[in-house]
């Protein structure tokens, strides 16, 4: 039977929850291995994740979530998560039904799910986190101002703006990377192709998908090096210099912050998981 979990309710350990007007902040934590069944959500929320990752099912489709990623469940959707071996602890800012209608249609923009893994929403959230953790007496204060432009900004941007309408240049740019994110790729080449100003197209970038180049080409390069972990038994230091990266090393640093665990422990993960 599917569970409908009401305002504010979640799985996990509650470690400390603030309110401020139009919202609810709650920090969630989960044991090492927690499984968390199919279940919705009575009003829509997001969810930073703070430390730990764990694959999500939602939808038809699954995404890998660690720290640093987004997500914004809106209300009604279903999902379910399958944690890795570290404990995981999620931060959801919770906007009231009436403040989403106040969005007018605006809104509509956070009728699907979403998810960020850089960008300025992203340092909004962390911000905002930040600030739920201080005690001074202008926490409040601050945690207001910050999740209110949060959420306008969330409603401004909703889905990728490539969908509506990205300059051919820009999709240009855009394909380019996904060609050559292996190896060097200098902003000024990017533009000069492009037949833009550098700055122009750091500028037009960062609206239409929500990062910088340089975050894109990490996401990029992190995607693929997934695959390759959770599909080819290829040495790491193959992996990692295939991907640009200089050494083993970064590898490792740069895939642990965007999974919250080592490429080591996500291959035993993922294989593990496929036997169960």
């Amino acid at each position: 039977m599917l569970r409908h979990l009401p305002s504010g309710t979640y799985f996990g350990q509650r470690k400390r929850s603030r309110h401020v007007p139009g919202f609810k902040l709650t920090e969630q934590e989960y044991a090492p291995s927690f499984v968390i069944p199919r279940h919705a959500h009575a009003t829509a929320y997001f969810g930073l994740i703070v430390a730990g990752g764990y694959r999500e099912t939602y939808d038809r489709r699954s995404r890998e979530c660690g720290p640093s990623t987004l997500l914004f469940h809106p209300c009604g959707e279903v999902h379910s998560e399958v944690h890795y071996d570290a404990a995981v602890r999620i931060f959801c800012l919770e906007p009231n039904e009436k403040l989403l209608e106040q969005l007018g249609e605006c809104g509509r923009s956070l009728e699907a799910p979403q998810e960020y893994r850089a960008g300025r929403l992203v340092r909004l959230a962390a911000s905002l986190y930040r600030e739920f953790l201080t005690e001074d007496n202008l926490a409040a204060l601050a945690m207001e101002g910050l999740a209110l432009e949060f959420l306008a900004f969330a409603a401004r941007r909703g889905a990728p703006r490539e969908n509506l309408g990205a300059p051919a240049w820009l999709r240009r740019v855009r394909d380019t990377l996904h060609d050559r994110f292996r190896g060097s790729i200098p902003l000024e080449e990017l533009a000069r192709d492009a037949r833009v100003h550098p700055a122009h197209l750091a500028r037009t970038f960062r609206q239409h998908y929500g990062c910088t180049v340089g975050d894109y080409v990490r996401s990029l390069r992190l995607e693929h090096g997934r695959e390759e972990l959770k599909n080819s038994d290829r040495p790491l230091i193959e992996i990692a210099l295939a991907l640009g990266y200089s050494d083993q090393s970064h590898f490792t640093t740069s895939f642990k912050r965007y999974t919250g665990l080592t490429p080591s422990a996500y291959r035993s993960q993922v294989r593990s998981k496929a036997q169960l």
